[in-house]
């Protein structure tokens, strides 16, 4: 089982796309409706593979010159890995963006993907009352990985790349899929699972005495999960772990929201 080491200050990056059929191309890749996007909006989207795998995640907007992806820094090879054939018919570039990214707390509470700019300075905010900060000086701030963790949100690292569907994250429910903007990658498997499957194995929120790695396997009680997304607190590790549905025990804490599905008596 591949394992990355505990979260670094430069743990999120962004993917630049140049190109005016940029984001034309995200559309028919993502599980998100990209095409038009306002300037103060940067939704959530996964990136699946043919078996409705997330490959990886992060939030799209609009630039002058194409888009953007903000996305785990050790995912971005992968990503690109992935895109480029279909950049190449579209006459997309695809590069690292260099520019820095913080995570940070925020003071007051706002919905998720709201996008602003100060200049050369970007903020976007996220679950768990947290935001991004781009073009500031590279940063995590440990409480705000927390909160994440506490909200159920996490984006995908390299160590479980291409190895859960969009509903064992939760993404339907943090409006990271649209059920409406037609097909893209891996889209039958995810709509069918929504309309006719059941989730049986998803993530819930863990809480170790022992410090945990992303793409670890742990064992809780009768059941085996995978530690997702974790970060080191003073006495313990806070991680986001996909395991059975049925699984229980006092260091397993659910998510702060129902798990049902987002297409109402469509799942039984």
């Amino acid at each position: 089982m591949k394992t990355t080491a505990s979260p670094s200050q430069d743990m999120y990056g962004c993917v630049a796309l140049r190109g005016a059929q940029a984001l034309q191309m995200l559309h028919g890749q993502c599980t998100q409706a990209v095409k038009g996007l306002s300037d103060a909006h940067a939704p959530l989207a996964g990136f699946c593979s043919t078996k409705g795998r997330l490959i990886a995640a992060g939030r799209i907007w609009a630039t002058t010159d194409g888009a953007c992806i903000l996305t785990c820094t050790d995912v971005i090879e992968r990503l690109i890995h992935h895109l480029t054939p279909f950049a190449r018919l579209a006459r997309v570039e695809l590069q690292p963006d260099p520019r820095p990214v913080s995570l940070k707390c925020s003071e007051v509470s706002a919905p998720a993907g709201q996008l602003t700019r100060d200049h050369d300075q970007l903020t976007i905010t996220e679950h768990g009352q947290t935001h991004w900060v781009l073009g500031a000086e590279t940063g995590l701030e440990t409480t705000a990985l927390r909160d994440q963790i506490e909200a159920g949100f996490t984006f995908v690292h390299d160590a479980v790349s291409d190895r859960f569907l969009p509903q064992q994250l939760h993404y339907p429910l943090l409006q990271g899929v649209s059920f409406q903007k037609g097909c893209y990658t891996g889209q039958e498997v995810v709509a069918r699972l929504e309309h006719l499957g059941r989730v049986k194995r998803y993530a819930q929120r863990y809480d170790s005495p022992v410090t945990l790695e992303i793409g670890q396997e742990v064992n809780i009680a009768d059941w085996t999960g995978e530690v997702v997304q974790t970060v080191q607190l003073a006495e313990e590790s806070r991680a986001l772990v996909v395991i059975d549905a049925t699984a229980h025990s006092e260091q397993l804490r659910g998510v702060p929201f129902p798990v049902e599905p987002v297409i109402p008596r469509q799942r039984p």
